[in-house]
């Protein structure tokens, strides 16, 4: 059993967040500059894990069997946040649909991007008053991204504010309140909020970042 140990009968015991994500790479570098940036408590206060791929096992399942073997350290309780990151674009819907229904069994939370997670960071950085503003500045020409054209995307606008691809990392997604930002964004485009993952270009990401905000107003 983890050394994490809860203290009984009080309101001061850490809150657990374990989080597994599809990527490799940009959803760890991402939540951790989320952490630092907008999460503001103390290791006595909460404690994360961020569970993201490696040796290339990045399906639904692995994602999934990843967080399960993590939980099994804990001594779990039902305020505990125990979510899955993954993407529409390689799965397909059968695939998908399995792997909501087990979140579903297993009491985990499901974070859906459709395609691609790195259309969570677009949408930090435009802006649109509803879906008919906000969609075309996505979807140009009436075509769905995919993360090949989301990458180079933020990278244009990243070099535009910048002047480089690389400098100041994901600093830019933490300026002026962008978080709240691409939470009502996210929110606009998740016209069948109450379906289990996103059909249309659209991310769920948004719910991740208010459970993990929402954690911080409650302190």
């Amino acid at each position: 059993m983890s050394r994490y140990k809860r203290k009984q009968n009080t309101r001061e015991e850490k809150q657990l967040f374990i989080i597994s994500v599809e990527g490799e790479i940009t959803e760890k570098e991402y939540l951790e500059a989320f952490l630092k940036n907008e999460f503001k408590c103390t290791p006595n206060e909460v404690h994360i894990e961020i569970l993201h791929t490696i040796n290339g096992e990045s399906s639904p399942q692995h994602v999934l069997d990843r967080l399960k073997i993590k939980a099994d350290e804990f001594e779990l309780n039902e305020t505990d946040n125990l979510w899955v990151v993954i993407d529409v674009d390689r799965w397909g819907d059968s695939k998908l649909s399995t792997i909501a229904q087990l979140c579903s069994q297993k009491n985990y939370k499901l974070a859906v991007s459709n395609p691609c997670f790195e259309l969570w960071l677009l949408l930090h950085l435009i802006k649109g008053t509803n879906k008919e503003e906000l969609l075309p500045q996505v979807e140009k020409k009436g075509i769905t991204p995919d993360k090949k054209n989301l990458k180079e995307r933020i990278d244009k606008i990243r070099i535009k504010k910048y002047q480089s691809r690389t400098n100041h990392g994901y600093s830019m997604f933490f300026n002026d309140s962008r978080v709240a930002l691409a939470i009502n964004n996210a929110k606009l485009l998740d016209t069948n909020p109450e379906g289990r993952y996103p059909n249309s270009t659209s991310t769920r990401v948004y719910l991740l970042a208010e459970e993990l905000i929402k954690f911080i107003t409650n302190l």
